[in-house]
């Protein structure tokens, strides 16, 4: 489980690593959930993502650029990803 966005400040290892945290994170961005499972070599994955909004005051002690919050802003999402067992 990790944070994904693209709204600075960001270390560049919160940032999208793959086609599925870039479409998950746009569609994040527009409030929406995304859900798919894939295959990673020979490993299946159960992958989600759940939009993130500036939902705590506290956000804009690290985020200087959002506005001090709780605010509807989406601004990322928490992207999970669990290994499907046989």
């Amino acid at each position: 489980m990790r944070l994904v966005g693209t709204l600075d400040p960001l270390r560049e290892s919160d940032r999208p690593r793959d086609n599925f945290e870039r479409q998950a994170n746009e569609l994040a961005l527009a409030g929406q959930a995304y859900t798919s499972v894939q295959r990673v070599d020979d490993q299946w994955y159960y992958r989600r993502s759940i939009p993130l909004s500036n939902f705590r005051a506290e956000c804009a002690l690290c985020h200087a650029n959002f506005p001090v919050g709780p605010t509807s802003d989406w601004v990322g999402a928490l992207m999970l990803r669990v290994p499907i067992r046989e």
